[in-house]
């Protein structure tokens, strides 16, 4: 936190690669500037050398702490992956912003922001089965909200069984045919990932607790 003044709600970490120190601090001028003007943020530190990792490292560190609430509730993966045109990114926000509120639920974002991917984790408590419905339900109308903003809801990692039954949703029914006539050709018994494209469970299935169980 060696960077950091008082307590910032959010922190945006930006990283200029340039041939010259002077040129480097050009750039960060130039982007200040344009902040102040905006009235967004103040404090802008500039970091060099060895202390740049240390930035990162922060980073790293903040969504395991994020992670670790007391209780049940927890941050959770289930709008993991989203990306929309940066241009959109604030309209895309405000409308998961409202969506969020309409359930009265608080959210862990973090993000790469330049390219309008975000991981975004409703703080729920999958050892409910309200919670656990909710989940899906969250899931769905995020995944339809991503496709209104035509946006990606797989933008970084991949698709596999916490959103394979929504591909059919974001891709059409035709593209998801001819998708499935591929897989077939190339694995016609059905062996390889078996259950996480196609035919996934529902994704609110196969959880580390059983919803309702004494733990």
């Amino acid at each position: 936190r060696f960077f950091l003044e008082e307590d910032p709600g959010a922190i945006l970490i930006v990283e200029f690669v340039e041939d010259s120190m002077d040129a480097l601090r050009a750039k960060a001028q130039r982007m200040e500037e344009a902040f102040r003007r905006k009235g967004i943020g103040f404090h802008f530190p500039f970091i060099t050398g060895g202390d740049i990792q240390k930035v990162w490292s922060l980073r790293k560190a903040g969504l395991g702490v994020l992670s670790r609430m007391e209780g049940d509730a927890k941050p959770v993966s289930v709008i993991e992956d989203t990306s929309v045109v940066p241009s959109m990114l604030e309209e895309y926000i405000k409308e998961f912003n409202l969506l969020l509120e309409e359930y009265d639920l608080e959210c862990v974002y973090h993000a790469h922001i330049s390219v309008g991917e975000l991981h975004l984790r409703p703080v729920l408590d999958l050892k409910d089965p309200k919670d656990v419905a909710l989940f899906r339900e969250i899931a769905e109308r995020s995944a339809r909200l991503v496709k209104k903003f035509r946006g990606s809801l797989s933008g970084e990692h991949g698709d596999g069984r916490l959103r394979g039954e929504f591909i059919p949703l974001m891709v059409g029914e035709r593209n998801f045919s001819m998708m499935r006539q591929i897989k077939t050709a190339f694995d016609p018994d059905g062996v390889f990932n078996a259950g996480k494209i196609f035919d996934s469970p529902p994704m609110n299935s196969h959880l580390r607790y059983t919803p309702g169980a004494e733990t």
